[in-house]
C-alpha cells in the first residue's frame, strides 16, 4: 500500500511559488481577502509562520493505494501547495480527493474508502535542508473548502504525527521508515482552481 510514486510525482510538478514572509515565532494566520494568496502558522517541531501565492493543479492519476486483494485503486486528485518563495521554509501540500465542492474534508485513510468516493484529503509538509528532506505526513485535521469555482477558497486545521527524513545522498528507490513528530499548522488559502488535468 503505497503512494509514494505518484507523490513524489505531484510534488515536482507544482513547483510554483510567489512572495512571503516569515517571523521567528508563528502568529494566527489572517484571511486572505483577494487575489491568490495563503497563511499558514506551523508549530511543535517545526515552528514559523509564512505567507505566500498558493498553486494548484488536476492530476487524474495522483494518488494509488492497493486493496486487500492487491489491486491497485487510483484516483484523481487536486494539489494545492502553499510554497513560500524562500526555500528554507516549509511547503504545505494538499491532496484533495473526491468531489471537489465546499465542506470539510475529512483526512484519507487507507483501506478506509475507495479513494475518490467521498471528500478526502491527504497532506504534507515538506522541509529542505542541507541535510536532506523532512517529510511530515498528516494524521488527522481538517481541510474545508468554503467557495469552489474559479477560485477555491479554504482553511486547514491540521496535525502530523510522524515524519519520513530523506538524507540528501539518498541512493534512487531507497526508502526511510517514519518515525514519530507534532507539527500542527492551521491557515487559509486562496487559489484559482485548475484549468486543466495532468495524467
Amino acid at each position: 500500500m503505497t503512494r509514494a510514486p505518484r507523490l513524489a510525482l505531484a510534488v515536482a510538478a507544482v513547483i510554483f511559488a510567489a512572495a512571503c514572509g516569515s517571523s521567528s515565532e508563528p502568529t494566527a494566520p489572517d484571511l486572505p481577502l483577494s487575489g491568490p494568496s495563503f497563511s499558514l502558522s506551523i508549530t511543535g517541531d517545526v515552528r514559523t509562520s509564512v505567507r505566500g501565492v498558493p498553486t494548484a493543479l488536476r492530476m487524474a492519476s495522483g494518488y494509488r493505494e492497493y486493496n486487500q486483494s492487491g489491486q491497485g485503486e487510483t484516483t484523481a486528485v487536486v494539489l494545492v501547495q502553499l510554497a513560500p518563495a524562500d526555500a528554507s521554509q516549509p511547503t504545505l501540500i494538499l491532496g484533495l480527493m473526491g468531489p471537489i465542492q465546499p465542506g470539510t474534508y475529512a483526512l484519507h485513510t487507507v483501506g478506509s474508502a475507495v479513494p475518490g468516493s467521498k471528500p478526502e484529503y491527504y497532506g504534507l509538509i515538506v522541509q529542505r535542508g542541507s541535510d536532506g528532506t523532512r517529510n511530515y505526513n498528516a494524521t488527522s485535521g481538517t481541510v474545508t473548502l468554503s467557495a469552489v469555482g474559479d477560485t477555491l477558497r479554504g482553511t486547514v486545521t491540521l496535525h502530523y504525527g510522524n515524519i519520513v527524513f530523506v538524507p540528501s545522498n539518498s541512493p534512487p528507490g531507497a526508502t526511510y521508515k517514519a518515525t514519530g513528530a507534532s507539527v500542527d499548522a492551521t491557515g487559509t488559502f486562496v487559489v484559482p482552481a485548475p484549468t486543466f488535468t495532468l495524467p
